[in-house]
Order: structure tokens, then C-alpha cells, then sequence
């Protein structure tokens, strides 16, 4: 086996251990959220895709939801996405992010504060983009944002 297979090996293993309930809570209570959020800077898409993925199981409960969105961990998922948004880029990197971002627009103290931030803006180039899982999260991420909504 490869270095790189046994990095993707533990990145799975941790993102395993994010899944359930028990361990999502238990999780977010350690130094595990500012480590994911520190790897959105990261160059390696392994990493940045785990990062994402990982903040997206933690955005699971409203409180933790609120919490990304207050702590501006959603800005910086926004800015990773803003580079991440064409058709050339990563589909498991944009499924990722459009997961996550999805979840924090499930409050509804957060759909503002997310359009406020760019979300609309950020995703409408993805309209150009026709591969499947992207296509359903964008439409599930866009309807989770005006649901609830009067006027955007």
C-alpha cells in the first residue's frame, strides 16, 4: 500500500466516526471542528473534501447549524466553494460542500445570514454543471434556502 492510500484510509476512518449521533456530539466537543475547519485551507482535495464532508455531519443538529454560521465556519465553506464552483471542478468536493451548506440553511436564523453571505451568488454558476450529484444537491441547497422565505 501507498502513503496516499493509507492518508485516504484514515480519512474515511474519521469521517466513519463522524456518522452517528453519539459520536458527531461527543466529537464536536473536541479539538476535531477547529481541526476540519482548518483544513478548508488546505491545497490537498483529499484533505479539503474530508474537511467539508466531516463540518457537514457535525451541521446536523439546529445548535451546531447556528454555531458554524455565527462562528463564520459558513464563509469559509462560501469562499471554498467560490473556487470550486465550475464545471471543470472537483464533483466530490462540490457535493461536498453543497451538503454541508445545505444543512446549514435547515435553521431558519441561518437562511438569511447565508444569503446575506453570497450563497445565491456563489452557487448560480453550478447551474452550468450537469453532473448528478451535483445537480441534486444544488437543487436540494436552493430549496432549503427559500424555504420559509417570503422574499430573498
Amino acid at each position: 500500500m501507498t502513503l496516499q492510500l493509507y492518508e485516504r484510509i484514515i480519512l474515511y476512518l474519521l469521517l466513519f466516526h463522524t456518522l452517528p449521533d453519539e459520536s458527531m456530539h461527543y466529537l464536536y466537543s473536541t479539538p476535531l471542528l477547529q481541526s476540519m475547519e482548518d483544513w478548508l485551507d488546505s491545497e490537498d482535495i483529499d484533505l479539503l473534501t474530508t474537511g467539508v464532508l466531516a463540518l457537514g455531519n457535525f451541521a446536523r443538529t439546529d445548535s451546531h447549524c447556528i454555531y458554524m454560521v455565527e462562528n463564520k465556519i459558513m464563509n469559509k465553506l462560501l469562499d471554498v466553494l467560490a473556487k470550486n464552483n465550475g464545471v471543470k471542478d472537483d464533483v466530490r468536493l462540490q457535493h461536498a460542500l453543497l451538503s454541508a451548506l445545505r444543512n446549514l440553511v435547515i435553521p431558519k436564523p441561518n437562511k438569511n445570514a447565508v444569503i446575506q453571505a453570497g450563497l445565491v451568488e456563489t452557487i448560480l454558476p453550478m447551474l452550468e454543471i450537469h453532473q448528478p450529484p451535483v445537480v441534486f444537491k444544488l437543487l436540494g441547497t436552493l430549496r432549503m434556502t427559500v424555504d420559509g422565505q417570503g422574499k430573498i
